[in-house]
């Protein structure tokens, strides 16, 4: 990612950032590994408030995904209950 657009564009730096604290979970004062892995040019503070916003965002996203499985699996036993209610018919 260049370094231009990734000033330029707080949306990008946000989902940036996420990844970065997808790996680590802290805020980032120096580059994490992969970062260096991938020989990546990343030096950079993460405000708390920045942090803060991004760890609700996650965490009302993994929410979103319980309830959906928990949704899914409602689903798949009433179409189940279903198909077998047919099955002896």
């Amino acid at each position: 990612m260049s370094s231009r657009l990734y000033r330029s564009s707080q949306s990008v730096r946000r989902k940036y950032l996420a990844q970065c604290i997808e790996r680590n979970g802290t805020t980032m004062l120096s580059p994490c590994t992969e970062c260096v892995r991938r020989m990546r040019k990343y030096y950079l503070v993460v405000t708390r408030t920045e942090f803060d916003k991004l760890r609700s965002i996650r965490l009302r996203l993994k929410e979103q995904l319980e309830r959906v499985e928990d949704k899914e699996e409602k689903l798949v036993e009433e179409q189940e209950a279903l198909l077998a209610r047919i099955r002896t018919e």
